[in-house]
């Protein structure tokens, strides 16, 4: 009677995989088949190899660093026009980082998003070799600081967006950093950054700065480091903003929020839930193109609804959840002036009577000839 062979936990190697598969060359097709002239590369088999072991057994390389540096490294830079790469919620190590850069990899994207084992030095031999970065993301990176921050831009001429989510080392002067020395960008975000550092006063004045008129959006929310100093300095600098995510930034007040949406004409989306300070947004400007606006949670009142009615001639879609000092006769007036409205989320307003507006709406002219349209429909989220 014949034994039967005791299966093995580990997974077959690259070239035992190879050996039970049929030789032949994998195409790929590179970024580059966008241009008139495609250009094919050829992805071996044994790249494959690798990413299909990974995938059937995730579990045994996400652990070890040493694991996913010996498999990987040499696929990785097998890949000569490979441009974008991604690692999320993976353990690396420096020395993958190294690989990568010594071969040159072309690579337009690079994200490091809540990865373990790596450290600042395999970033930066990272991004001193590829230069044609343009989109970048190291979310949850706890040991960047400012000064690492600083030395990484001047590597990055090209940038067109940075993700600096969660890094809670960093301040304004990590921002001012990639505002000054990468004027390519379009986008930053920086959102859910608790800082506890405060610098006695900004390095930066607005002299230190250019013109950016290819950013367009900026998210900031759950930020403890923005402030009104910092939005009176982007409503400068960033005349094409087009969306502003400053949730949960407690130290922002309805002046400066003013200063944007005079000076930047463009905005089309602005949050600002939770903004606290935020009492009074007095809008003796036009600001055509804002669509949505979210104010649930600030201190406005009737008179901020008031100007919205006379400045926001645009306004698709209105957030005001929780705030306690608006009344049905501001929400009506809304409702009156713009009239592309299509949504207003209500809940938890202490001072509006759901029954009187609705009588409000069902009786006035105006309103119900929004109302009934066949383009434009009202949605009243009573959430309670």
């Amino acid at each position: 009677m014949t034994k039967k062979k005791k299966s093995s936990s580990r997974p077959l190697s690259p070239s035992a995989l190879a050996m039970k598969k049929k030789k032949k060359r994998t195409c790929v097709k590179s970024s580059q088949q966008q241009h008139s002239l495609e250009r094919e590369f050829y992805l071996p088999d044994e790249c494959w190899e690798h990413i299909f072991t990974f995938l059937i057994n995730p579990v045994h390389p996400i652990e070890d660093a040493n694991y996913v540096t010996s498999y990987y490294i040499d696929s990785f830079v097998s890949l000569k026009g490979l441009n974008s790469l991604k690692f999320w919620y993976s353990r690396i190590s420096d020395d993958l980082l190294y690989s990568i850069a010594r071969e040159g990899l072309p690579l337009k994207k690079f994200v490091l998003e809540s990865c373990t084992g790596y450290s600042y030095s395999g970033i930066y031999g990272l991004l001193s070799k590829c230069h044609g970065i343009q989109h970048l993301g190291l979310q949850g990176v706890d040991f960047l600081n400012n000064h690492h921050v600083s030395q990484l831009s001047l590597f990055l001429p090209d940038l067109v967006s940075i993700n600096l989510n969660e890094c809670s080392k960093l301040t304004e002067l990590a921002l001012f950093a990639f505002i000054k020395n990468c004027h390519s960008l379009g986008e930053i975000s920086m959102e859910r950054i608790y800082t506890k550092i405060k610098n006695v006063e900004n390095a930066y004045t607005l002299k230190d700065f250019d013109v950016n008129r290819q950013l367009k959006f900026l998210r900031f929310s759950d930020n403890s480091f923005i402030n009104n100093e910092i939005i009176v300095l982007f409503a400068s600098i960033f005349p094409n903003l087009q969306r502003l995510d400053l949730s949960y930034c407690y130290d922002i007040s309805g002046k400066s929020i003013c200063q944007v949406l005079s000076k930047c004409c463009k905005v089309r989306h602005l949050h600002l839930a939770g903004c606290k300070k935020v009492r009074r947004i007095k809008m003796n400007f036009v600001a055509p193109q804002l669509e949505l606006l979210n104010l649930s949670g600030t201190s406005v009142d009737d008179k901020t609804l008031y100007d919205i009615s006379k400045s926001c001639c645009g306004l698709l879609q209105l957030l005001i959840i929780c705030c306690k000092h608006v009344t049905e006769n501001g929400v009506m007036r809304v409702v009156e002036k713009c009239k592309q409205l299509k949504e207003i989320c209500l809940g938890c307003c202490d001072k509006v009577n759901a029954d009187a507006l609705i009588s409000m709406l069902s009786s006035n002219p105006s309103s119900e000839k929004v109302k009934c349209s066949g383009k434009i429909r009202l949605k009243f989220l009573f959430l309670n």
